[in-house]
Parts: C-alpha cells; structure tokens; sequence
C-alpha cells in the first residue's frame, strides 16, 4: 500500500524565480507556460495532501531537505477513485526516475533565497517507498573533512562518476546519497569528490555498506590564502571555501539567533 511517498526533481528548472509572475499558489513561468507552485512553505502532510488532489504533472519550488526522502505524512485511506488516481499520479511521475540507470539532471546549486537551504524548481518526480520484499534504494551516507585539521567541509559535491546524480555537504560535511534502484543489488559504485579549492578525487565504495564514509580533501597545488602579486601590490585571496560558505549563511545563522 502506497503510504510514504519520496519526491525528486530529475531536471531541474533554471528559470528565474523572482523574474516569474505571482499567482495565488505560487508563480507562473512563461517560459514552460506553468504554474510552479511554491511547496517550501508546506509540511509533508500538506504536500502529500495537495498531490494526491492535483491531476496530471506538478511543476513545484522545494527546499533540498524536502527532496529525496520517504515524506513523514502517511496518506490517508483511499477510496477505489482516490486511489486509482493517486496510482495514475505515481505511474506518470514516477516510472521513469525508477527505471532509467542515469538520471539526466543538472546538480541543484545553493542560492541566496529567503530560505536557509537551496531551493530547487522542476517537475515533480514522486515514487513510493518500497513495499515487503522490496529491498530499498541503497543511500550512500559520509562526511567530508579537510585534511589539515580534520575540519568538515560544507559545500562539497558528491556524485556518481560520470553522472549528474549527486548532493552537496551539509554545514558539518555530511551528505546522503540516494543511488538510483539500478544500484540495489550492486557492490560497487564510483563516487566523485570536489569542491573549489580542493584537490578532487574518486571514491570506490560498497552501496550495501550502511557504514558513514570518511572523505579527506587535500588542498589544491596553489594553497589558498598565499600572497600573489596584482598590478605591482601583494594581496591575499579573499575567499576560501569555507569562509565562502560562512558569508552565504551567515544572514540565516544571525536570523535564527534572533528568534
């Protein structure tokens, strides 16, 4: 029984949020000539609800905490219609994610928004959660650490090589990788590790493997922070990764202080 949903955006939109005309549940995009409904305000419960009503396709603004995860909301017990459409709204949506080996989408980048994580906009991708007898699609779980210090670092990609199925750091370096079903009999998948400043690598690890992955990133050849010469006067690099990645969040840090 279909009781815990996940969603995805497997092509992500690059239109302008703030370009596109407000409408009562979101905004309209003139360039796909869609309603994008904004569901970072809502809870599982309330996104769950507005899917199981909505028919057809869904265009949708999420946070990327939203993305990816089995929604904590069960869906109420339908009825044969209520099902049969909430069925329909799965089989359209979310066969194709299931099914394809490589998800052909671009990496959602952090932005500055309103909000404390990055924003993603596109068509909404929803699969149930795997049923009895079903083994689930394996997650990659890890945390990324700089190799002077051993401190985390937030902001780093990880994805599958050769692909564009991955996920950023957290603010303690910590990532889940959700690998597509197609890796959940495999034992073997090639992760690739990079972040500015750093020297990038591939990791080889076991997806059956429920142990947190420990990545070391080492410096790149030119160390961040040495003096270089610019129009005759010696001037130090403004940013590091790390202290790119405080100023960014450093407003939501502030407002969530305030409260």
């Amino acid at each position: 029984m279909l009781r815990r949903p996940s969603l995805s955006i497997p092509q992500p939109c690059q239109e302008n949020w703030q370009a596109m005309t407000p409408t009562a549940q979101g905004r309209h995009c003139a360039a796909c000539t869609k309603v994008v409904i904004d569901f970072t305000s809502m809870s599982d419960a309330e996104i769950v609800a507005y899917l199981g009503r909505s028919a057809g396709a869904s265009c949708g603004r999420f946070h990327s905490s939203q993305l990816n995860r089995a929604l904590t909301a069960p869906l109420p017990e339908p009825c044969a219609a209520g099902r049969k459409r909430w069925l329909a709204l799965v089989a359209f949506l979310g066969i194709g994610t299931l099914a394809t080996p490589v998800v052909q989408a671009q990496l959602p980048q952090p932005v500055l928004t309103e909000h404390p994580y990055p924003v993603t906009m596109g068509l909404v991708a929803t699969r149930p959660t795997t049923g009895p007898g079903v083994p689930p699609a394996p997650v990659v779980r890890g945390v990324v650490l700089e190799a002077v210090g051993r401190v985390p670092l937030p902001g780093v990609i990880v994805t599958i090589a050769e692909t564009t199925v991955g996920v950023s750091t957290n603010d303690d370096g910590t990532f889940e990788l959700v690998l597509p079903a197609t890796f959940r009999q495999s034992k073997s998948v090639l992760l690739y590790i990079s972040s500015v400043g750093y020297e990038s690598q591939y990791l080889q690890v076991n997806p059956q493997d429920t142990a947190t992955q420990r990545i070391v990133l080492a410096s790149g050849s030119r160390m961040l922070g040495e003096v270089v010469l610019i129009d005759g006067r010696y001037a130090t690099p403004w940013y590091s990764p790390r202290g790119l990645w405080n100023r960014i969040t450093r407003p939501f840090r502030q407002k969530q202080k305030l409260n």
